[in-house]
């Protein structure tokens, strides 16, 4: 197998992905996810993996390095809803789960959202997931906003117990037991990678 490009984080807030040749890249990629990943590759060796889904700005990813922003906003819940839901997490779990970066062992969901990568967090990583949720926007947030997206709940008694109750049945173990149910699982890590899911074969070679 041989890769076409080898990507890397750009400047920027989010940075952009820039195309970069390198020699041996299979040998270069498969060396970095040894040294950072060893606590993800535990969970990959049975040839399951999470996904995140993502457009990028080169005409042939395979490898995007990425650092973690703890101020990312939300792209499709509602500002307000996302900042009660983090304080309610952060409460249970010590961080702010929704701000966290979102992947899924289910490839479809994934590929709702651009191409399709495996999910590589550093090691030291933290993840949340609650089995009831297969995406937080429609199978939560969405039912406290109006057509408008204006938020409605914030001082609704039904919103706050059914927020509670959301985050009381969220999980931060078993993550293995998590992959099964195709469900959303958030990450916090300082860093991570994404891998071209036509390069599996690389995790597969470890």
């Amino acid at each position: 197998m041989r890769l076409k490009s080898y990507i890397i984080e750009g400047p920027g807030r989010h940075g952009h992905p820039v195309r970069r040749s390198a020699l041996n890249p299979e040998n270069k990629i498969a060396e970095t996810l040894k040294r950072d990943c060893k606590q993800i590759l535990q969970f990959y060796k049975q040839g399951r993996y999470l996904y995140r889904g993502i457009r990028v700005n080169s005409s042939d990813p395979t490898f995007v390095e990425k650092k973690f922003h703890p101020d990312r906003r939300p792209k499709d819940t509602v500002q307000g809803i996302h900042d009660y839901m983090n304080k309610l997490y952060k409460e249970k779990f010590g961080w702010e789960v929704r701000s966290g970066i979102s992947v899924t062992s289910a490839f479809t969901q994934a590929s709702m959202y651009g191409g399709v990568f495996i999910f590589l967090p550093v090691d030291g990583f933290k993840f949340v997931y609650n089995l009831e949720i297969f995406d937080f926007t429609d199978d939560f947030a969405g039912e406290w906003t109006d057509t408008g997206h204006r938020w409605i709940g914030k001082d609704d008694f039904h919103f706050k117990k059914n927020a509670q109750a959301v985050v009381d049945d969220s999980k931060d173990t078993n993550l293995k037991g998590a992959f099964g149910y195709q469900r959303e699982i958030m990450f916090w890590c300082k860093k991570y990678y994404l891998l071209s899911h036509l390069e599996d074969q690389i995790l597969k070679d470890l």
